[in-house]
C-alpha cells in the first residue's frame, strides 16, 4: 500500500462533490506532497491575503504567524494559506493538514481554475504556479505539468 491508498475514499468523496476526476486529484497529492499528509512548505514569496488582522484578531494570532501560515503550502495537496483565505477559509491554517480540510480546499481551487481555463493541462499549471503562464508554446512550469500527466496517464491506463 503506498501513502496515497490510504486516501483514496476521501479522493473519491471529493471527485463526487466537486466534480473532478478523481485520477486528476490523486496524481496532483503524489506529485505535491506523495501522500504525505503532514507536509509543509515555506513560501516566502508569495503574496498574502490582504486583510491579515481579521484573522490575528479571530483566531488570537501574531500578524507574523498569519503571515507565516499565508505564505506556507499545507498537506496533502500543498494548498497555500493564502489561496485557502482567498477560497473563504477562516480558521486556523494549519487545519490544512488535516485531509479532509486539505483536499476540500485544493479541490475548491482546482474548481475554480476549471472554470477559469477550461483545458485540464491549463488548470494543472495553474493550480501551481497561480496561472497558466506561457513561454514559446510550454508552461513555464512545464517540468510541473508534466509530472502530473506522467502519474496521471498511469492511473487512467489502470481503468
Amino acid at each position: 500500500m503506498n501513502k496515497v491508498d490510504q486516501w483514496k475514499d476521501l479522493i473519491i468523496k471529493s471527485s463526487e462533490c466537486f466534480r473532478i476526476d478523481a485520477h486528476l486529484i490523486e496524481a496532483i497529492i503524489v506529485t505535491e506532497s506523495s501522500g504525505d499528509a503532514d507536509a509543509t512548505r515555506f513560501e516566502p514569496k508569495w503574496h498574502l491575503y490582504n486583510n491579515p488582522q481579521f484573522y490575528c484578531d479571530h483566531l488570537g494570532i501574531s500578524k507574523q504567524e498569519e503571515e507565516v501560515s499565508q505564505a506556507t503550502s499545507w498537506g496533502l495537496m500543498q494548498v497555500m494559506g493564502a489561496v485557502a483565505r482567498d477560497l473563504g477559509y477562516t480558521e486556523d491554517l494549519k487545519m490544512l493538514l488535516v485531509p479532509e480540510v486539505g483536499i476540500f480546499y485544493g479541490c475548491k481551487k482546482l474548481k475554480q481554475l476549471m472554470q477559469r481555463y477550461g483545458s485540464e493541462e491549463a488548470v494543472v499549471s495553474a493550480y501551481n504556479q497561480g496561472n497558466a503562464r506561457m513561454a514559446n508554446g510550454m508552461y513555464m512550469n512545464q517540468r510541473y505539468v508534466d509530472k502530473v500527466y506522467a502519474y496521471l496517464r498511469q492511473l487512467r491506463a489502470l481503468v
